[in-house]
This record gives C-alpha cells, sequence and structure tokens, in this order.
C-alpha cells in the first residue's frame, strides 16, 4: 500500500530501467548515425548541420529522461526550453551579421590629414587643408550684374 499522498502512477523498478536502456540504446544509435554521417563525406555544410540537428535531438532526449523533464510541470519546461531557443536565434543571427561589412555599424572615421605622403611642395597638403583628389572641382560663380 502507498503512503497517503504519493503519486499514483509510480512505476516498477523493472519498468523504469527497461525505459532508461531503451532510451541508451536510442542514444546510441544517433551517435553511430553521427560517426556515419562524418565517415561519409556530404558536403561540410550538410555535415554540420545533421551533426548539430542529432546532437540537439540527444541533448533533448538526456534532459527529457535522464533529467526528469518529462515529469516536471510546464511552467519548468518552459524554463528549460527557453535558452535552447535564445541559442537557435543566436546561430540563425551570427552567420547574416558576420557577412555584412563593418561599415553599417560603425562609419569610417573622417580622416585628419588627407595628403601626409604627398609629392606636392604645398604645404597646406601636409596639414590636411588641401582639396582632397577625389572631391569635384567646385563650380564657377554665377556672374553678377552690377549695373544700375
Amino acid at each position: 500500500m502507498s503512503a497517503p499522498g504519493a503519486a499514483t502512477h509510480e512505476l516498477s523498478y523493472e519498468t523504469k530501467v527497461k525505459g532508461y536502456l531503451k532510451v541508451f540504446y536510442i542514444l546510441i544509435v544517433i551517435t553511430v548515425l553521427e560517426v556515419g554521417v562524418v565517415l561519409i563525406h556530404l558536403p561540410h555544410l550538410l555535415t554540420t548541420l545533421i551533426v548539430v540537428g542529432l546532437s540537439l535531438l540527444k541533448a533533448f532526449m538526456v534532459g527529457y529522461y535522464f533529467m526528469h523533464l518529462n515529469h516536471e510541470t510546464s511552467w519548468l519546461k518552459f524554463v528549460a526550453v527557453l535558452p535552447a531557443c535564445m541559442f537557435f536565434y543566436a546561430a540563425v543571427l551570427i552567420p547574416d551579421v558576420s557577412k555584412r561589412p563593418i561599415s553599417i555599424y560603425s562609419p569610417e572615421p573622417p580622416r585628419v590629414f588627407l595628403n601626409t605622403h604627398s609629392e606636392s611642395n604645398d604645404p597646406s597638403a601636409l596639414h590636411g587643408t588641401a582639396e582632397s583628389p577625389t572631391k569635384a572641382p567646385a563650380a564657377p560663380a554665377a556672374p553678377t550684374n552690377h549695373s544700375k
């Protein structure tokens, strides 16, 4: 007879061991699949995606069965899954951000000395006051009419 307040869905020791062994064997099969995927020399990206996916499946199974998340409340399951979702979100964003040029995030600072290695004898070129050679020449001033 069970104690008052004890869960009525208690499993026998043999049933628990069989369940753990079943999960253990599944984890072994997934590990063999991971090694097989690496050994068959698929394209690098495909190999990486398959191995990471299988590893995430193994991590889920370890957490769900061996860490007893299957017996926890839904709130605790949410707390356990939230970091995984954040990791997935970061893993999706990192390749995107790494392909962007840095100038999007921080513009290039203005150059103080434009022509420091100039062959010119003009002293203003050494102090950065000369016009940049990439600038278009200024337009001539419009003629003014001073007649009365």
